[in-house]
């Protein structure tokens, strides 16, 4: 018995709509049940699917694994591009060394959204800007999709986005994709799910089950070690505190559990790179605080004791890279493949952000520094400012300055 949102036509309708229209359909594909379960319930109507996938990083083994097993199961090239967050990732500097940072400025990239993502896909594959995007979004994942759905519906005219398999429960999903023959990722047996990001709960798994994969994402985001230490401690300590018992059943409490593990595993601002010019600095550092190259926010916090409640307001200092070069990527030439672009254009980044050698004036032009992990962002944000060391940085702090300042 599927799902009934309410004032929302069926998925047979839906699909029969889509049918009815004569086109081909993009896919949002993500390798994820899902978008698979989507894919068959399409193709089974003899609807033409074109899949799309969009990538966090451009060449992750196990990814490209997937897509080739894939295109050779339904028979269908699938196309690939970035994801908007690829570029917002490297554009706010995530778990990037300081001394990469003059790099990322002076690459000076535009960060798509998701309505221009889509818009340049179309346009890449010559279709129309009103076809239909299709994705796998059920309303029985949970109350706030149901709601999402019945609030903006389940083909939005406004943006073409569809939602063919909507009503369709985790059981008929399984067996549209046992009747169909199609397997699922190796993403369920490490994650438990389709692969989604490069924070703790994706990053730990795949340090131990796919170690040439995080070698090389290590190369995008070298701190990325910075979040397994960080993530590993926050486990224990969560772990340790005792279970809830204000009268939530099970299910609240599980539910309130995961939103909260969620909410700091996915919390990218809560790492500070304490960044040194001088060894004389780095020295007075390390006889207030100890030795250390990653340590936690609560060691830092004792070392340095509160100044004033931190209610002011306070602007934190940024790196001034003065007058930059002209970005790499201006020297790119582009093809009639925006596809294949993209990957010229990762290359370029990728090339550009491991030749950052650390030269220039700017406090961050150094591979000399210290990051300190702390709980989430308003931890962090509250331990600046009851210090008032705004003034010298938020998430990349002049270190040399922060010592100086201290008689």
């Amino acid at each position: 018995m599927p799902t009934v949102i309410k004032g929302q036509p069926t998925s047979a309708e839906v699909i029969e709509r889509l049918k009815a229209d004569g086109r081909p359909v993009l896919l949002a594909f993500s390798c994820g049940k899902d978008s698979l379960g989507a894919w068959c319930a399409l193709r089974e109507a003899g609807i033409d699917v074109i899949p799309a996938y969009l990538w966090y990083l451009p060449h992750l083994a196990f990814v490209d694994d997937e897509i080739a097993h894939y295109e050779k199961l339904f028979g269908t090239k699938i196309h690939r591009y970035p994801h908007p967050s690829f570029y917002r990732m490297i554009a706010e500097g995530i778990d990037q060394p300081p001394a990469r940072l003059r790099a990322i400025a002076q690459l000076d990239m535009i960060e798509p959204s998701y309505a221009d993502t889509w818009s340049a896909i179309k346009d890449d594959l010559g279709l129309p800007q009103d076809t239909w995007v299709a994705d796998g979004v059920r309303a029985a994942d949970s109350i706030v999709r149901r709601a999402s759905f019945v609030r903006n519906g389940v083909m939005k005219r406004t943006t073409h986005k569809v939602s063919p398999i909507a009503d369709m429960l985790k059981v008929e999903l399984v067996e549209l994709l046992d009747k169909n023959g199609v397997d699922l990722p190796c993403d369920y047996d490490i994650w438990g799910r389709s692969f989604d990001g490069i924070d703790y709960r994706f990053v730990e798994p795949m340090s131990r089950e796919l170690p040439d994969d995080y070698a090389y994402l290590k190369r995008w985001f070298p701190l990325v070690d910075v979040e397994l230490e960080r993530g590993r401690a926050l486990s224990e300590m969560s772990s340790a505190k005792p279970s809830d018992v204000d009268g939530k059943t099970d299910y609240q409490r599980r539910n309130k559990a995961e939103q909260r593990r969620r909410a700091v595993a996915t919390d990218g601002n809560a790492v500070m790179c304490v960044c040194f010019g001088d060894r004389k600095s780095h020295d007075k550092w390390r006889g207030i605080v100890g030795d250390g190259d990653v340590i936690s926010g609560d060691r830092v916090a004792k070392a340095f004791p509160q100044v004033c409640d931190g209610r002011r307001a306070q602007r934190p200092a940024e790196p001034r890279f003065g007058r930059l070069g002209r970005s790499p990527l201006y020297s790119l030439k582009q093809t009639d493949s925006l596809e294949a672009d993209s990957f010229s254009e990762a290359e370029c980044i990728l090339e550009a952000l491991e030749g950052a050698d650390g030269r220039g004036h700017a406090f961050t032009d150094t591979n000399d520094y210290v990051c300190v992990w702390f709980h989430d962002h308003n931890e962090l944000d509250d331990f600046l400012r009851t210090r008032r060391l705004m003034r010298f940085g938020r998430l990349y702090v002049d270190g040399s300055a922060w010592m100086r300042s201290i008689r």
